[in-house]
């Protein structure tokens, strides 16, 4: 192979790696051997034409080959500017049977390339494939969660030569999927693994009557045993972004006996309404065997549509707040009103103050946390570990039902461990002979919980009211006064002074039910009324029946498809809604006090300077000639401008712009209608008033309960005698509310100030009194 000189043009000889006298059986040898000699000398071959003799004039056994950069680009078949490999290469092969009849015979035609040739194999079209060893390796590694780059380097490490990249491994990935759903729906797939794994499910589709999904609940076999074994103790939370649906999912937790958390089930949902949270549930409700089981405490955020709908499923049930949630409030406030070299000694203090034993040692350590003011993290690592399992926002309901398999997997393998170890091993503080009846029967956590409360044994001796007994309220393990007897009389700790939770240490024990007839679980008079049922139908019905009959037994058939569109919820609001709640959905919760402030001193400084260049400085824009929509524009920028001084300067960023109306004497009653999105002759209210001023004042609804789809109305008090209405951006800090209203409003009316209590803190805020009040920092 040699490169010809002394010319404008490139070219590249390669006649003589090409010419052979080799004689091959078959073409597929030709084309075999060709494209070995292309690759070792960096040409890609590919076939030009290939006939075959059949008896018609001039077809006769040939192999023509080329390069492929061959041909020329017809680019007059797209608009778009593209590139190509094309050069109208003239190198070309022919092979056909020798004459002697021995086999197949090459012949070079034209073997000189008008172009360069690459220096390495990177990009190569035929160097650059997958092996049948790295496919069976990419496939192993997707399998495995691994992420494409590193599977990349994975295949490096394997073979240097390599010229693989993360390209080739997510095309490859993506035909994996196609292979493993075949003609399969996204629904019927999803529906066809739970049963391969023996999931229990539910869905319901929405109300108007289509196919399309709207929730959809799974727990997985284990779970259920889990839960069955370990339903005192129940967590809730929600979480986004795991979904191109945008679908909030609700992910239940549990605790074992050995304090590990393990998922009892998920419900992606199409909103989080009541309704959703009620039918969630209500399905969760059905995994317990037994009617006299249920969790003692369920403890979740402040979502009061979960939060109701916990009251009616669970009604004897404890719901208690997240201490994780509560704690990251306190530290908010401390970030704003604590000078930097004192706030972990208070959030330390604080965390005294939870954990008091008793109510002696509460008060004195609430005494010491004024003065310096003049868990749930399993739970959160559980869910940390499911949002790693779920990668990212972009894939669909079947990805992940698999990441989420793959972390339940994970996590009853370290249960299992867990139980095993409290079998098979003893911490040293263990061997004590008071352990003697607890050791092998319950938990190592229960135990060290039992070992870390005897060290106040010597304090509260046998003193009901100094020991406080928490341990026994909370746990119901021996606390300090009872170890004390113990210790006194010299006996080992019972084992029936333990609660039998702290005593399951196994899952291979079968589900039981409370129900000795087993009538509940008879589905034979159901049969024989669907067989009647579907006799006595006309032929439309008995396809409609047979549908759903089918649908049951095999999912795969099933007509369930997922939402059209993506679904506007909370954790997916862009930037362009931002202002107003998704439509159709009451899925909007105004933010807790520690988003304020993180929010506060995070990035919003330099939003609140762009927000206060648009309101005072026209763009050159609107300097040029405007148009109709640009002098509507710079009417409410000059209203703006107008106006903007009058309000409290900590409102200014969140001001979008202040609309001035006619000033006739009935200016707030227009800037109501304005609001309401009515022409100035209207007249209806029944929404949240704010008003901006001298003073600036928050009016609720006097006799409704909360509803997160409420308008908020402001209105701003200008120039001494004028009302105008403004126009806030979402979230925006809502000042102290009327006296009026805390005096008259109805009892219904109370759960308003607590839904919107954080952002009447972020008011407070951003405008501190002057002279602080005397006293004790509060932190509710």
């Amino acid at each position: 192979m040699a490169q010809i000189g002394n010319t404008s043009q490139i070219l590249v000889d390669t006649i003589d790696v090409f010419t052979t006298d080799q004689k091959f059986a078959t073409p597929d040898v030709v084309l075999t051997w060709a494209r070995d000699v292309g690759d070792a000398n960096k040409v890609s071959i590919i076939i030009t034409r290939s006939d075959k003799k059949n008896g018609i004039r001039g077809r006769n056994d040939k192999l023509v080959l080329g390069c492929d950069k061959g041909g020329k680009y017809d680019s007059s078949e797209s608009s778009t500017t593209t590139a190509s490999k094309k050069c109208n290469c003239p190198f070309k092969i022919r092979a056909a049977p020798s004459t002697g009849g021995s086999g197949w015979k090459v012949q070079v035609i034209h073997g000189v390339h008008n172009h360069g040739l690459p220096d390495q194999y990177h990009g190569h079209p035929r160097k650059a494939r997958l092996t049948t060893d790295e496919n069976k390796r990419v496939q192993d590694l997707t399998k495995r969660k691994v992420a494409p780059r590193h599977i990349v380097l994975d295949l490096k490490d394997q073979n240097p030569e390599s010229v693989v990249d993360a390209t080739l491994v997510y095309r490859k990935r993506h035909m994996m999927q196609i292979q493993e759903r075949g003609s399969r729906t996204e629904l019927q797939h999803l529906l066809q693994l739970l049963d391969d794994a023996k999931y229990v499910s539910w869905n319901r589709r929405k109300d108007d009557g289509s196919d399309v999904l709207s929730d959809i609940f799974w727990a997985h076999p284990d779970s259920i045993k889990l839960l069955n074994l370990f339903p005192i103790v129940l967590v809730m939370d929600r979480t986004y972004k795991t979904n191109k649906y945008r679908q909030p999912l609700l992910e239940i937790t549990g605790i074992t006996s050995t304090n590990m958390a393990f998922a009892v089930g998920f419900a992606y949902m199409e909103s989080e309404k009541t309704d959703n949270y009620h039918w969630a549930l209500g399905k969760l409700k059905e995994l317990i065997t037994k009617q006299d089981i249920f969790p003692r405490v369920i403890l979740t955020d402040r979502e009061f549509a979960l939060m109701n709908a916990i009251k009616d499923i669970f009604p004897h049930t404890t719901n208690m707040l997240c201490t994780w949630h509560i704690i990251k409030n306190v530290n908010a406030r401390c970030t704003v009103h604590i000078p930097k070299d004192m706030r972990q000694k208070v959030k330390n203090l604080w965390r005294d103050v939870v954990e008091s034993p008793d109510e002696v040692e509460y008060q004195q350590r609430l005494n010491a946390f004024q003065q310096a003011c003049v868990n749930s993290s399993k739970v959160e690592s559980a869910h940390w570990k499911l949002k790693q399992m779920l990668e990212h926002s972009k894939g669909d309901l079947c990805k992940s039902l698999k990441g989420m398999n793959d972390n339940i997997r994970l996590e009853v393998d370290k249960i299992k461990k867990s139980f095993q170890k409290s079998f098979y091993y003893a911490e040293k503080t263990h061997i004590s002979p008071f352990f003697q009846y607890l050791r092998n029967f319950v938990s190592r956590a229960a135990m060290t919980l039992i070992s870390d409360e005897m060290k106040r044994i010597d304090i509260v001796g046998t003193d009901k009211n100094l020991c406080g007994c928490k341990l026994r309220s909370t746990c119901e393990l021996p606390c300090a006064c009872e170890l004390s007897g113990y210790t006194t009389s010299g006996v080992p700790i019972p084992l029936d002074s333990v609660h039998g939770h702290w005593k399951k240490l196994t899952m291979e024990e079968p589900l039981e039910d409370d129900i000795e007839d087993g009538y509940e679980l008879d589905m034979s008079n159901a049969m024989e009324a669907i067989w009647t049922r579907f006799r006595s139908l006309d032929i439309v019905g008995k396809r409609a029946l047979k549908s759903k009959v089918f649908e049951l037994a095999y999912p795969a058939s099933s007509s369930l498809c997922p939402p059209p569109e993506k679904i506007k919820t909370r954790g997916g609001v862009k930037n362009k809604d931002k202002g107003k709640a998704p439509k159709g959905y009451d899925v909007y919760r105004d933010p807790s006090y520690f988003e304020h402030v993180e929010r506060e001193y995070g990035d919003s400084q330099g939003t609140s300077k762009r927000l206060r260049t648009q309101l005072s400085q026209p763009s050159q824009e609107q300097q040029s000639q405007p148009s109709q929509k640009q002098l509507s524009q710079m009417s409410k920028k000059l209203t703006s401008q107008k106006y903007l001084g009058q309000f409290p300067d900590h409102l200014h960023p969140h001001i979008v712009d202040i609309i001035e109306v006619l000033g006739d004497g009935n200016c707030g009653f227009r800037a109501v209608a304005y609001l309401l999105g009515y022409t100035e002759e209207a007249n209806r209210y029944n929404v949240i008033l704010v008003t901006l001023g001298k003073p600036s004042q928050t009016f609720f609804p006097m006799m409704t309960s909360y509803s997160s789809s409420a308008r908020f109305f402001c209105f701003g008090f200008v120039s001494g005698n004028h009302w105008v209405p403004v126009n806030m951006s979402k979230g925006f800090p809502l000042p102290e509310v009327t006296a009026d209203w805390k005096k008259f409003r109805s009892h219904e009316a109370t759960s308003w100030m607590s839904n919107l209590n954080g952002r009447l803190q972020y008011w407070q805020l951003l405008n501190p009194p002057v002279k602080p009040p005397s006293g004790v920092m509060s932190v509710d």
